[in-house]
């Protein structure tokens, strides 16, 4: 099948993609969404039915023409169905979204334009019932969650990249809610605490102090043990303090929920955390820079 449709190839390498490209991807989108396995009644562990060749293929495409269409063409239809997919679609969502982020290498993407359909991606998730993880229970629903926010792909294509910072923050609405949806999942917190310390997460690292404040009294016991976030908080707001000293000690909800996750920390124990809190008692005292 892959053969057959060839001509695809060059076809969505075109600076100008075609009507009759875009309206072809579609079609076979659609072949190929019919071979996703219908969720399992009861969770049975991880499914093991994987895309094909031909997907994966049919995916890249997509993934690498999507930002070239113009406003009149059928942008939405390319990715919305994969996503709609939600966390019942496993393999086939990861892949197109590892795909979608890999398309930010072209240099003639703009990181704008990047940001702007990113951005529609996200409220289309937040927005969608198959995008809830409450009650769910397939194992791969956090790392779906983690590439839709760029924590694993987007992080290693562009995360060094200061010219996306901005394009990034404008995002700041939509992170606003997959914080509060996702950011209770701690795997999730972890690796967003990364991505803020990141070039290209710059703009998020001050919310993400209240986001993660108001995200931790769902972390259980066994998750502070096993999944580092001691180690994750600890470098994070460290880096907060050094960048944005003067907005920690002026803003009382940044300060509060800062206070809160230092104690959280200290009570954990550990001569990380309590230097930590030291630095912020000096900085309220005025005795750092």
């Amino acid at each position: 099948m892959k053969a057959a449709f060839g001509w695809l190839d060059e076809a969505t390498a075109e600076d100008r993609v075609a009507d009759d490209t875009v309206a072809t991807l579609i079609e076979l989108l659609a072949v190929s969404l019919r071979a996703v396995p219908a969720p399992p009644r009861e969770d049975r562990g991880q499914r093991t039915q994987f895309p094909s060749k031909f997907d994966e293929w049919l995916y890249e495409r997509i993934a690498a023409v999507a930002l070239k269409l113009s406003t009149r063409q059928r942008a939405d239809d390319l990715w919305q169905p994969v996503l709609a997919l939600g966390v019942t679609g496993e393999y086939w969502v990861k892949y197109f979204l590892s795909f979608w982020f890999k398309s930010a290498q072209n240099t003639a993407v703009q990181p704008g334009e990047f940001a702007a359909t990113w951005g529609k991606m996200l409220k289309f998730a937040l927005d969608h019932p198959n995008w809830d993880l409450r009650g769910r229970h397939w194992r791969d629903g956090e790392d779906m969650v983690k590439e839709l926010l760029g924590f694993d792909m987007g992080k290693a294509v562009f995360g060094d990249q200061a010219r996306y910072a901005l394009p990034v923050g404008s995002l700041l609405p939509e992170f606003d809610r997959a914080a509060g949806r996702w950011l209770t999942i701690p795997r999730v917190a972890v690796a967003f605490c990364y991505f803020a310390l990141k070039p290209a997460g710059a703009e998020l690292l001050l919310p993400s102090v209240r986001w993660l404040a108001g995200a931790e009294a769902s972390w259980s016991l066994w998750s502070w043990e096993h999944d580092r976030i001691d180690e994750a908080l600890v470098t994070l707001l460290r880096e907060v303090l050094a960048r944005h000293q003067d907005a920690v000690v002026v803003n009382a909800d940044v300060r509060q929920a800062y206070s809160s996750l230092c104690n959280k920390l200290v009570a954990r124990g550990g001569p990380a955390a309590l230097d930590l809190r030291e630095r912020f008692a000096a900085a309220g005292r005025g005795d750092i820079s």
